[in-house]
């Protein structure tokens, strides 16, 4: 009889502490994208250099600040104020300026105010981005993270792969651009170019960042 009492409470004990333990589990990814106001991030921009294979640094840089958060059609949204400044030495970096865009997390998606999907992290199927007449750009999630070093410091992130589809053979085009994030981080590498011919003409690394 006592032994009997003895594997109940064992097991009544471990079955309290698995239900107590999953909580924790959605806590630590509850907030994947940093949403909150007050976060900021501090980017720099770098030109691969052909001659050297090295990125050269390039003045723009840009800063992004989550200002407040509001409701679009019924939904929370968070306020991105985008700031770029100090671009006099590159054409097809943004343009000096503030810009304003509204983001929220749905289940796992990155979107902002017209349902444009900016990033996934949960789910690993392909998604749809854009549709355009020389073809579509879908995303894709990969499973395995890596580790990516930028000035901020070394984080463990996981990526969106960017491609393009043609149109008229159904085909993937070879270029593609990628998006690493980390967990409660945000965005910490970003490879710009074309999806249509493999060519990285941008990187943008995060410099600095203030969580809350």
């Amino acid at each position: 009889m006592f032994r009997f009492c003895f594997v109940l409470c064992f097991v009544f004990l471990l079955s309290s502490c698995e239900s107590e333990s999953e909580p924790q589990e959605d806590l630590e990814t509850s907030n994947f994208y940093a949403l909150t106001v007050g976060n900021s991030w501090t980017y720099n921009y770098y030109r691969p250099n052909n001659q050297t294979g090295e990125l050269d640094l390039l003045n723009a840089v840009e800063e992004i600040l989550i200002t407040e958060e509001t409701e679009i059609d019924g939904e929370p949204f968070f306020e991105y104020q985008k700031t770029i400044s100090n671009n006099d030495d590159c054409s097809i970096c943004p343009d000096n300026g503030v810009y304003l865009e509204h983001v929220r997390d749905s289940i796992g998606y990155l979107i902002n105010q017209d349902g444009v999907i900016r990033f996934a992290h949960k789910n690993i199927e392909d998604y749809l981005i854009s549709e355009n007449l020389w073809g579509d750009i879908y995303g894709v999630l990969s499973i395995l993270p890596e580790t990516i070093s930028v000035q901020a410091g070394d984080f463990t992130a996981i990526n969106n792969k960017r491609y393009g589809v043609s149109p008229s053979e159904d085909n993937t085009y070879e270029g593609s651009d990628n998006k690493y994030y980390s967990n409660g981080i945000g965005l910490v590498k970003e490879t710009i170019g074309t999806v249509i011919q493999y060519n990285i003409v941008l990187e943008k690394h995060l410099a600095s960042y203030i969580i809350n």
